[in-house]
């Protein structure tokens, strides 16, 4: 595998999130994805699958490529006396992502809270709603499935 080059903080600072990958974004931190701020720092985006889900997370991957400093890394975790292996993705630390943040986070007392915004709404579009609905378990698709039968 090769190493990314490091960009300078001007580069950083160019760029931007297209329509498409802010949307699959959002459809990550609805699911399984998370956010990570530190103190004055951009913010960065993160999703960790199991191997098993090898082939959506290479798509995901090669989506957010261009926000990301390296490739995925593996690792595993142990549930219950069990070895699971996995693939992590991390974005940069970017100022592009605040928007995201603002979306889905306030800061009380130094503590970043998640929220679910009225603004969410304007957001949502068919791409949210695959990316959300991807990385779901069986049991909550269950009740997806139940809630938009009824």
């Amino acid at each position: 595998m090769f190493a990314k080059q490091k960009l300078t903080n001007l580069e950083k600072r160019m760029l931007q999130l297209t329509p498409r990958v802010r949307s699959i974004i959002i459809g990550l931190l609805l699911s399984d994805g998370w956010l990570q701020k530190r103190g004055h720092w951009n913010p960065r985006i993160g999703l960790k699958q199991s191997i098993i889900n090898f082939p959506y997370i290479w798509y995901v991957y090669n989506e957010l490529a261009y926000l990301c400093s390296g490739q995925l890394m593996f690792g595993s975790s142990t549930l219950r006396g069990q070895i699971f292996y996995n693939l992590t993705l991390q974005t940069r630390q970017l100022a592009c992502l605040m928007e995201i943040f603002h979306l889905f986070y306030i800061v009380v007392d130094n503590k970043m809270i998640k929220v679910i915004k009225e603004d969410l709404f304007f957001y949502m579009d068919y791409i949210v709603l695959a990316h959300w609905i991807m990385v779901m378990e069986v049991k909550e698709m269950k009740v997806l499935l139940y809630v938009q039968i009824n």
